[in-house]
């Protein structure tokens, strides 16, 4: 792919832009959907993963996780989370993708001197299977389910979600859920 010479460090790729846009274009009309009682919030998550899985399985490995920018970009945005990391435990990275986040928290958590055990769950059999053969040292702490009504088979020190995986009016109870049957019990 050419280089942009007139693009200064920082600016904003217009390629990623425009795919950005694109993202938003195909995810609206589901939310609408969604709003006018048109579809359930199953279906909704249904549309939502014939969009989104595509692009992830297409993208490289930074895509794949979720993120269109390089390396060093993805370090720069994606090590926040060790800010909360401040001890030992367990981990789960919820809509892990292609599991690049539970490595690197993995490993930034080892150079920050912590013993962090990385779990992942996502909705997509396609990226859950993906992220085990990427990691098959953690393939069986990597399972498919959505995690608006999982209950996994452990509960985890550390869990990292993102809010748009449910529909909007869904948010509370997610976090709600996530409380009462993700996040072990007492942690602060």
């Amino acid at each position: 792919m050419p280089v942009d010479s007139s693009r200064r460090p920082g600016d904003a790729d217009p390629s990623r832009e425009r795919a950005k846009e694109r993202g938003h274009d195909l995810l609206a009309p589901i939310d609408a959907a969604y709003s006018s009682g048109e579809i359930d919030q199953d279906e909704w998550h249904r549309r939502v993963l014939a969009v989104v899985e595509p692009a992830y399985l297409a993208g490289d490995e930074r895509m794949g996780s979720g993120h269109s920018g390089t390396a060093q970009e993805w370090e720069s945005s994606r090590s926040i989370v060790m800010a909360a990391i401040d001890r030992d435990g367990t981990f789960l990275d919820i809509g892990c993708a292609n599991g690049l986040l539970i490595a690197s928290v993995h490993r930034w958590a080892a150079s920050a001197g912590h013993l962090v055990e990385p779990y992942g769950v996502d909705i997509s059999p396609a990226l859950a299977a993906l992220a085990r053969s990427r990691y098959p040292q953690w393939a069986e702490r990597i399972w498919t389910a959505n995690a608006a009504t999982w209950r996994p088979p452990v509960r985890f020190d550390l869990v990292r979600t993102g809010l748009e995986y449910v529909p909007a009016d869904r948010r509370q109870d997610f976090v709600r859920h996530l409380v009462d049957h993700v996040v072990s019990p007492g942690v602060d």
